[in-house]
């Protein structure tokens, strides 16, 4: 069992993933969040999605263990496996490390 009454903020924020997920986030949002992710020292950075990878690159250049992630088929896992494949293939391509994919909610709900 993990000694909550020793966990330090730094410690606990390099457990914690840092999103920025609305679809309308301009860039200096983007750079903002990466700042704090530095400032905090959070284990990842995720948006909603990947064409934001190289900024997230850019400005966590030389943060060490950080990962950029984004989402594959946010908000509604609806996309067929092909279209969700070649979302993680572009994501790769851009600079992404972490994914995080939503499973199709209706197929999850039928059954």
């Amino acid at each position: 069992m993990i000694d909550l009454s020793r966990l330090d903020a730094r410690t606990l924020a390099q457990t914690l993933d840092f999103s920025i997920l609305p679809k309308e986030t301009p860039e200096a949002e983007i750079r903002a969040g990466c700042a704090q992710t530095r400032q905090y020292g959070f284990a990842a950075f995720y948006t909603s999605s990947a064409y934001w990878a190289p900024v997230v690159r850019e400005e966590l250049a030389g943060m060490e263990g950080v990962e950029i992630g984004t989402g594959i088929a946010f908000p509604f896992g609806s996309a067929p496996a092909a279209v969700k494949a070649f979302e993680v293939e572009d994501a790769v391509r851009r600079g992404c490390t972490a994914v995080d994919m939503v499973m199709n909610i209706g197929a999850l709900k039928s059954g």
